[in-house]
């Protein structure tokens, strides 16, 4: 049977979607400090160039960026009730017994995923709305399918002060401890060095990641082996895990390597020396980053880019929020 599609509108015009106010939810922000970036090869690890490699002048203003991804529990308090119906619980991990509960971790906790692109930007201008701020999204025509938004015409309200996503620039610059030339900057992965990163091949298999980040081959209890084996597919802790359980970056950010890739607001696109500072103005895929408990190793290297489909709902995808302190990028 075909998906029922609802096309939300009023009459024949274009349907605005309205924003209740008041009810604030509590969002750990870090401040990230702006810096005036040098873009060139050195930035690179492997073929993973990210958005430093260009040779262009990037000018990073400074902003706030979530502690920690977007988890269940904010998310619920933030979408229950929502104007537009869209599902307040989409967590594969919800749902499907193929993602368990860690002995000693809380549900509500984990990340959320399971979400669109769509998704998180209503998610940001409802979180806007309730803690007093300007949504940053004008999102009209939206779709909804089956409790997601899987379609909408969005534009950016100019000078908005609500949460939004990061820009790819913003969400690597944050990565790397933000403090070009200084030792973390270089970091492979988000606040954790590794040896590995001075091999010829990027590795799939990387015990040292350990401490920073939740990937393929560590799980519930512990690291890369246990008696000689690898955690494998079907093992307790295949799933994502509650946030802030590894070691932050030297920004205090948690989860920037693994557990869930990350939406960002810019297009997916081949990054060169002419590409502004907020994305290119192109390609049909939205930008993800980070890495997750799925990938390996690679996955969750700081320069590691992503993309996938606006529509995509995947237990391997999430979010966190930023807010600009003085201009929008995009």
């Amino acid at each position: 049977m075909r998906k029922l599609v609802f096309f939300l509108c009023l009459a024949c015009a274009t349907a605005f979607v309205m924003y209740p106010r008041g009810g604030g939810v509590d969002i750990d922000m870090v401040s990230v400090p702006g810096a005036k970036v040098q873009g060139g090869p050195s930035n690179a690890f492997w073929a993973y160039e990210g958005v430093f490699t260009a040779r262009r002048k990037l000018d990073v203003a400074s902003f706030q960026l979530g502690r920690f991804p977007v988890t269940k529990d904010q998310y619920r308090a933030v979408m229950e009730g929502n104007p537009l119906g869209v599902d307040a619980d989409p967590s594969f991990s919800s749902n499907d017994p193929l993602y368990p509960l860690c002995e000693g971790e809380t549900d509500g906790s984990r990340p959320v995923e399971g979400v669109t692109w769509y998704d998180a930007l209503y998610f940001c201008n409802l979180l806007s709305a309730r803690n007093g701020y300007k949504e940053v999204y004008q999102i009209s025509s939206p779709r909804l399918e089956d409790g997601h938004i899987t379609g909408a015409v969005v534009s950016v309200v100019p000078k908005a002060d609500g949460y939004r996503l990061p820009t790819e620039v913003e969400w690597e610059f944050a990565a790397r401890g933000g403090k070009p030339g200084s030792p973390a900057w270089n970091y492979m992965y988000a606040g954790l060095d590794s040896m590995a990163r001075y091999g010829a091949e990027a590795p799939e298999i990387d015990a040292g990641q350990d401490s920073v980040a939740w990937y393929r081959y560590n799980s519930c209890g512990g690291g890369v082996t246990v008696d000689g084996e690898y955690f494998i597919e079907g093992n307790a802790g295949w799933g994502s895990h509650q946030v802030g359980l590894k070691k932050p970056n030297t920004l205090g950010l948690y989860d920037m390597s693994g557990n869930v890739w990350e939406w960002c607001q810019d297009r997916y696109a081949v990054i060169d020396e002419t590409t502004p500072i907020g994305g290119a103005d192109f390609g049909d895929l939205r930008c993800c980053r980070g890495g997750a408990w799925y990938c390996a190793a690679s996955c969750s290297v700081v320069s590691r880019r992503g993309g996938d489909i606006m529509d995509r709902q995947s237990p391997y995808i999430g979010f966190r929020v930023a807010r600009s302190k003085k201009k929008l990028f995009f």
